[in-house]
């Protein structure tokens, strides 16, 4: 008897960026066809678990092997998930590219004096105290080294006029 792969399912999953950042663990259910002890097809439930890696991308794939619907001669189908990124999910914080921006308000009287430090929530619930002595004008940026998110960006601040 011959046996035929059935087509890849292929899903997509959001997750917000402070996931992503951290890792976490999202449990779902899914119901698929199995064929029962008498040989017929039933819709059955089963809970799948993506466990999320510190530091995965958008477009990372998770696959589960022969999870999908079965049927007569056929191979069950592998259930494809897409890990995609939410969009405007954590507040104040943009993503260009690989980057993840910043920005912090700062009213004009505080742009033109000195501060002591600004502080800034990063995705995994610290904050970082950014010194900055000097005077902002508008869209001045700040570069934060060694506080990096996917492994392989800077994170930057932008500190604009705020109302």
């Amino acid at each position: 008897m011959c046996y035929t792969n059935s087509a890849i399912c292929c899903k997509t999953f959001r997750f917000v960026s402070a996931e992503l950042y951290n890792g976490c663990s999202k449990k779902f259910n899914i119901t698929r066809k199995r064929y029962n002890s008498d040989g017929e097809l039933v819709d059955d439930a089963k809970c799948l678990v993506i466990n999320v890696r510190p530091g995965w991308k958008k477009g990372t794939k998770v696959s589960f092997v022969n999870e999908g619907d079965e049927a007569p001669n056929t191979i069950p189908a592998d259930l494809v998930f897409v890990i995609q990124e939410k969009e405007n999910s954590d507040p104040g914080y943009v993503r260009e590219g690989n980057n993840l921006i910043y920005t912090y308000r700062l009213s004009l009287s505080d742009a033109l004096t000195d501060h002591n430090a600004l502080q800034i929530p990063t995705l995994d619930q610290r904050v970082i105290s950014l010194a900055c002595p000097e005077v902002v004008s508008p869209f001045y940026e700040k570069i934060i080294l060694g506080n990096t998110y996917f492994a392989c960006c800077v994170q930057l601040v932008s500190l604009l006029y705020g109302v």
